[in-house]
């Protein structure tokens, strides 16, 4: 944020002419792939679900890990995941990382290099923060998308395509986590999450 002091860690330093946050550099693979396929590859979510439903043609993805926390994709773009009591961990929106700060979210765009460039294929992250006004549009969008989403379960109106649970249906947690998020009101934001 503007007009407060800087850190300086390990991983980056503040590019302050554009108030972003180099994160670090990561080699990346040239073409990337598309996503996995969650029901397959997505192991850590011990109950996971593919859904289709009447709000888009998109597949949706519900998965639960062992301790409680909860990832939700809608494709693969947008993605959300939050803690056991429904607080948001990290997300994926419109092409950007972001990952809780405790009272803000932190947003990481990442920056391939340029094909002539001598380090191309090279990926930077940078770190924004959002402002308060950024981070109630994003919440607004984020609630919207799981409002609907929880309607439609409710009504009945979700088919599970493909799931990984006892009963092969979608995971029992899946209404009660969504109603805990969708009752935090300003304080949905779970406590700072660290970069990998």
């Amino acid at each position: 944020m503007e007009g407060s002091p800087c850190r300086t860690d390990t991983i980056g330093r503040l590019n302050s002419t554009r108030g972003l946050r180099n994160v670090g550099v990561v080699n990346l693979a040239r073409t990337e792939q598309d996503k996995e396929d969650l029901i397959r590859d997505g192991t850590a979510m011990v109950e996971r679900a593919e859904l289709t439903s009447p709000m888009s043609d998109q597949l949706l993805t519900i998965g639960f890990f062992r301790d409680g926390r909860c990832s939700v994709y809608f494709n693969q773009d947008p993605f959300y995941q939050f803690d056991s009591s429904g607080r948001l961990r990290r997300a994926f929106e419109a092409g950007f990382l972001y990952r809780s700060q405790g009272i803000t979210l932190a947003r990481i765009d990442r920056r391939r290099e340029s094909e002539n460039n001598s380090d191309a294929g090279r990926v930077t992250l940078q770190r924004k923060d959002l402002q308060p006004d950024e981070l109630q549009q994003f919440a607004v969008q984020m609630k919207s998308r799981l409002v609907r989403l929880r309607d439609h379960i409710v009504a009945g109106q979700i088919k599970v395509k493909r799931s990984v649970t006892e009963t092969g249906g979608l995971p029992t947690e899946t209404v009660p986590l969504l109603n805990r998020v969708l009752k935090l009101g300003d304080e949905f934001l779970a406590p700072t999450v660290g970069a990998r």
